[in-house]
């Protein structure tokens, strides 16, 4: 039989430091950082973005990523090894 691996602390023992999802500033570039200082400021003063919104963008978004190798293939580029 293998050995019980604990994915988490025991109940008795509260939160875990280790499952702690705040970035210090050095995991990110500054930019993000300050990307997401402005989100937290602007859902502090009410402003929201609809999910819809959000979806739609990043649906555009990956369509554009997919076409770039489309459009290239029909260019006749060819990636470097």
């Amino acid at each position: 039989m293998a050995p019980r691996i604990e994915l988490e602390p025991p109940a008795e023992q509260g939160y875990s430091p280790l499952m702690d999802d705040t970035p210090r500033p050095l995991d990110a570039p500054q930019d993000w950082i300050d990307a997401l200082d402005e989100s937290v400021a602007d859902i502090a003063a009410g402003r929201v973005v609809s999910g819809e919104k959000v979806r739609r963008e990043l649906l555009e978004s990956i369509a554009r990523m997919e076409a770039k190798p489309a459009a290239a293939r029909k260019r006749g580029a060819v990636r470097p090894p």
